[in-house]
């Protein structure tokens, strides 16, 4: 810089701030105003030819900005300017200069205060000229003062310069270090960015196929759909032509039905009275054949009521005497021969294993109850040709079966009993040798089909009475005994009031009903089982007994439930009471309503 000595440098100015960037000041140290010889060496290196460039504005490169949260800036110390040392007229030594600023610019701040140099502006003033011979004088020394406190001012700004060099490498390095973890941040961020674009790409790819899935299932379900549709017009197609075709062929089949009902209407004339000629003529013969099969079912019936009359003695016991007498034949004629011969026996036990079963397969439908039939018949005609003592023994044989099938379950079911006596009847029919057999197996197994009753007490008596007496010595009870009774019974007079399917008539024939009746009350009951046996005589047969015989019938039943029932009062013992009450309940029962109740025992298709 090179001092003017036109500008009035003694006069105050106001304190410039140095600026935060000691870009150059720093970068060019000043150098001594006096060198060592004395000489007027007082410029810096680099001179500034007004004031704003020996003060200038902060026009230097801007250093990078500095992360003010980070590291904060220490502030540039504020530098005041030294005012001007005025120029005095006594002469001033010159103090020896160093080559340090620092050391020269401080003893020359202390020599002057501002008091000095505002007394010495005065005298300054008076005498400052250009030309002045002392004006070179002041001048030095006034440039002296001013080089020391410049040199003062930039030590101060290199110290500053120093620690603001060193606050910025510490935040430079805070800043790195941030950079740092701020790149991190910026990988972690960039690899979940590429995750995430990643997931979003197989999303979308798997988004892609679906609906690439999606628009092929579609074309499948509108390719199925059209060819459905294709299918459907086809079959519409072929039915309108079946139509038309089926309507073409209704035509022309009507009309040949026409025609032909035309001719059959003509010939159908001469069929009407040719058929009836026919007709007339069947009905002649059919009339014709119905009065033979009737006159032949009377004679039949006749000559079995003559059997009958000439079978059944008139008193009781010598009818019971002579079915027991059967039964002692068959043991010496039939029963012993069979048992010794070898053949027979093995014959006889075969058609028994045969039978037996059968009887236990009888149910209420007419099917099976001629399946059954069919298979006896089948067992008594190959017998039959055996030979007559083989075919005797299995009619003996079924009649005991027929007995022991009563004893077991008609006692507890007695609706069983009519299939079973249309066996029975049908077999009496077929087979006219069967009668005495089976009349004697049930005399002698219930003397009440007879009826007949021993009053002794004697063993033989006890056993003609068909009460059991076991191993044990002990006879039977009476309600066991009843029971039994009742289910023989049962069987029998089911047997009496059953009409045969093929209008055969029945060898034991409804008139024995009555006959066993009329036996039956012309006594007083002569047993705990009377009332009993008449109460299933009214549940099996009763009903038919009414409808054969009317009136005498009713008085036979109101005889029975009223007289004959009390008459039986007499004989003591709890089965005595409990079969009469039921025959008096049953008696008023019917006296009330006319009727009685029917049993349930009609056969199924």
């Amino acid at each position: 810089m090179r001092f003017s000595p036109y500008r009035d440098e003694n006069a105050t100015r106001s304190a410039r701030s140095v600026p935060s960037t000691p870009s150059r000041l720093g970068q060019v140290p000043p150098k001594p105003l006096i060198n060592g010889d004395g000489d007027d060496e007082f410029y810096f290196s680099d001179v500034y030819d007004s004031e704003e460039e020996e003060f200038p504005v902060n026009d230097a490169p801007k250093t990078p900005a500095v992360d003010k949260k980070s590291a904060p800036v220490t502030p540039a110390p504020a530098i005041a300017i030294a005012k001007k040392t005025p120029i005095v007229q006594k002469k001033v030594e010159e103090p020896a200069v160093t080559s340090t600023p620092a050391a020269s610019a401080a003893p020359a701040a202390e020599e002057h205060s501002d008091s000095e140099d505002e007394q010495a502006i005065p005298a300054l003033a008076e005498h400052l000229s250009p030309y002045h011979p002392h004006n070179k004088t002041f001048v030095l020394s006034a440039l002296q003062q001013k080089s020391q406190e410049v040199s003062r001012t930039l030590s101060l700004v290199t110290q500053w310069s120093h620690h603001a060099t060193k606050a910025h490498a510490d935040t430079v390095k805070k800043e790195l270090a941030d950079a740092t973890k701020m790149m991190t941040s910026l990988e972690l961020e960039a690899k979940e960015s590429v995750e995430q674009t990643q997931g979003e790409l197989e999303r979308r790819n798997k988004e892609m196929l679906d609906r690439i899935e999606f628009a092929i299932a579609n074309a499948k379900r509108y390719e199925a759909e059209e060819k459905a549709r294709r299918a459907r017009e086809e079959a519409e197609r072929q039915r309108k032509a079946k139509e038309e075709a089926d309507r073409a062929l209704k035509a022309r089949l009507e009309a040949e039905k026409k025609k032909e009902e035309e001719e059959a209407k003509k010939k159908e004339e001469e069929n009407r009275r040719l058929a009836e000629m026919a007709q007339k003529q069947a009905a002649d013969a059919e009339a014709a054949k119905l009065e033979r099969v009737r006159q032949e079912q009377e004679a039949k019936m006749k000559e079995q009521d003559e059997k009958l009359k000439a079978f059944e003695p008139a008193d009781v016991f010598v009818e019971a005497d002579t079915h027991l007498a059967m039964i002692e034949r068959l043991k010496v004629e039939v029963l012993k021969p069979v048992s010794e011969t070898k053949e027979w026996k093995t014959f006889c036990f075969k058609g028994k294993r045969q039978i037996t079963p059968k009887l236990g397969q009888l149910t209420k439908s007419r099917k099976q109850i001629q399946a059954v039939i069919g298979a006896l018949e089948n067992v008594f005609f190959e017998a039959e040709d055996v030979s007559e003592t083989v075919y005797l023994w299995i009619l003996n044989f079924f009649s005991k079966s027929v007995v022991k099938q009563a004893e077991t379950e008609v006692a507890v079911a007695p609706a069983t009993a009519y299939p079973l006596a249309y066996v029975c009847a049908h077999m009496l029919s077929k087979h006219p040798k069967l009668l005495p057999l089976f009349m004697a197996r049930f005399a002698k197994n219930c003397p009440f089909v007879i009826p007949v009753w021993r009053t002794g007490r004697t063993e033989g008596d006890m056993k003609l009475n068909g009460i059991k007496r076991f191993e044990d010595g002990k006879w039977e009870d009476e309600s066991p005994y009843m029971e039994r009774m009742c289910g023989i019974f049962a069987t029998y007079i089911a047997t009496t009031q059953t009409e045969l399917w093929n209008n055969q008539p029945n060898p034991l024939p409804f008139s024995a009903s009555w006959k066993w009746t009329a036996r039956l009350l012309n006594k007083p009951p002569q047993s705990s089982a009377s009332p009993a046996i008449f109460s299933m005589f009214l549940d099996i047969a009763g009903e038919k007994f009414l409808r054969v015989y009317g009136k005498q019938g009713d008085k036979m039943i109101r005889l029975a439930v009223g007289g004959w029932v009390e008459a039986g009062k007499g004989i003591e013992g709890p089965a005595m009471r409990s079969s009469s009450v039921r025959l008096q309940i049953m008696g008023e029962e019917y006296i009330k309503t006319g009727k009685l109740k029917e049993f349930e025992g009609n056969f199924d298709n």
